[in-house]
């Protein structure tokens, strides 16, 4: 596969899935226009949920050979637990929770299927890792375990800073469609960068200064800790609160009561184990239509911990990336600013009809600093 130049299915590919049967779902084209983005799939949360307990058992592995409600089934009674919801339902910090999605998808030769949060799912610390049917791996999906036949999907949630509250047909994640090897080369990003800046730096009243960037296993991000243009605030800690984030409101929720505002401090900030923040990068980001991009998790030039728990940069986003920092060194880390924190891994894609961004309703273009989630309002707060 390594060989074949392949591509991210776009919009309309996506859409052809559906209409011949691939993408198995009862949604109605008014549902389908949200569910299907320029380069992603969103499949939505059914009407059951296992709630497993992983402090005993830790979390279970799908098997290669069989369905993962027949790996339930295997498990201790103990281990798990079916709830039937119809209206909204709870999830706590500190507890694990499996869900049947509604949709389910059917791969062909060569293609394979991968999954992250969603933008405003990750800026909740909302833990969301895909599971499928005959697939030992976690979100990903990959021919060679099942062709031709249908692939039922899960999602396994794990919330890590917030309670909140879901309800049926919400979506949690997003699918890509691969097909071959679609992913750039540094050479390949490098090349683009020839063509059409991918990344700017701001200048005075936030003027975009084309720049280049460090590539090396794929473009590099660095860590904005001055705020020189969101009024030195680099970041929101995310701190304790009883009351649970439905998250069938959106601009809803006080952002103080949720987050602590982080001002800049001589560019630096310590942070300590298990806490939870958002942060910006350095580089106002422009991805071409014909490209994505995918932060990745988690890398050596940065710190110990997940740095993102939403990965995804759809075609045509512009403005900088939030980063959703968690530190898993066992000590207090200083973090300073401009200090390389992660990459971004770019893929070709097909076209898409829509590219991100007002048109079809987006909620973080030409976001500038640490934008929290879409449920979050600032009224009270005159941070940024």
């Amino acid at each position: 596969m390594e060989g074949k130049r392949g591509l991210c299915l776009s919009d309309n590919e996506l859409s052809q899935l559906v209409r011949e049967g691939r993408i198995i779902t009862d949604a109605t084209d008014e549902t389908l226009e949200k569910l299907v983005q320029p380069s992603s799939f969103e499949p939505r949360l059914g009407n059951s949920v296992y709630v497993l307990d992983t402090n005993t058992y830790g979390v279970f592995r799908p098997h290669p050979n069989e369905t993962v409600e027949q790996t339930i089934a295997n498990l201790p009674s103990q281990q798990s637990r079916k709830v039937t919801f119809n209206e909204g339902y709870e999830l706590k910090v500190g507890f694990t929770y499996l869900f049947p999605l509604q949709e389910k998808v059917v791969l062909h030769h060569e293609e394979h299927i991968k999954s992250s949060p969603k933008s405003s799912i990750g800026r909740l610390f909302l833990h969301t890792r895909l599971f499928a049917d005959f697939n030992p791996s976690v979100d990903e999906i990959d021919y060679s375990y099942k062709i031709n036949e249908p692939v039922g999907l899960y999602a396994l949630v794990q919330p890590l800073a917030f309670d909140v509250i879901v309800s049926p047909g919400l979506t949690l994640n997003q699918l890509r469609f691969f097909t071959g090897y679609p992913q750039l080369h540094d050479f390949d990003i490098s090349r683009t960068f020839g063509q059409s800046p991918l990344i700017y730096g701001i200048g005075d009243e936030q003027k975009l200064i084309s720049s280049n960037g460090f590539v090396r296993d794929g473009l590099q991000l660095n860590l904005d800790l001055l705020g020189e243009h969101t009024n030195s605030v680099v970041g929101f800690k995310a701190k304790k609160n009883p009351d649970p984030i439905n998250m069938c409101k959106v601009n809803y929720y006080p952002l103080l009561d949720f987050f602590d505002p982080v001002r800049a401090n001589d560019g630096k900030l310590i942070i300590r184990n298990g806490e939870h923040y958002l942060l910006a990068s350095k580089q106002y980001l422009s991805i071409p239509h014909h490209l994505n991009a995918e932060v990745k998790s988690d890398s050596h030039i940065g710190l110990r911990g997940p740095l993102h728990f939403a990965g995804f940069v759809d075609n045509g986003f512009t403005g900088t990336l939030v980063f959703e920092v968690r530190s898993d060194e066992t000590s207090p880390v200083e973090l300073r600013d401009n200090m390389p924190l992660s990459r971004l891994h770019f893929f070709h894609s097909a076209l898409p009809s829509q590219t991100y961004g007002k048109q079809i309703k987006s909620n973080y273009g030409g976001q500038v600093g640490p934008q929290p989630s879409k449920f979050f309002t600032f009224d009270g707060y005159e941070g940024f």
